[in-house]
């Protein structure tokens, strides 16, 4: 994968948190690049400051091109913890 690629992949991630209206952030090193501190690695980290009213919603935005384990997220959001998909 490519940053363009991630990059692209991400997108619809952040297009679905604003349209939601949650606070987000992308780190790791698609964000680095983009402060120009190159990494080797090529990953994404995203924090979202989800409320359970989001969940639903979210889930069903980003299901077209993403498993979402609708339940971990859920747990997530209640514990106000992380997971990963």
């Amino acid at each position: 994968m490519t940053d363009t690629e991630l990059v692209a992949a991400l997108r619809p991630v952040g297009e679905a948190f604003e349209a939601l209206g949650v606070r987000y952030y992308l780190g790791g090193s698609v964000a680095s690049s983009a402060h120009g501190i190159a990494r080797a690695s090529l990953d994404a980290d995203v924090v979202a400051d989800l409320e359970p009213e989001h969940v639903d919603a979210l889930a069903a935005r980003l299901a077209p091109a993403y498993y979402v384990p609708v339940d971990r997220l859920r747990s997530a959001v209640a514990a106000r913890s992380s997971f990963t998909c």
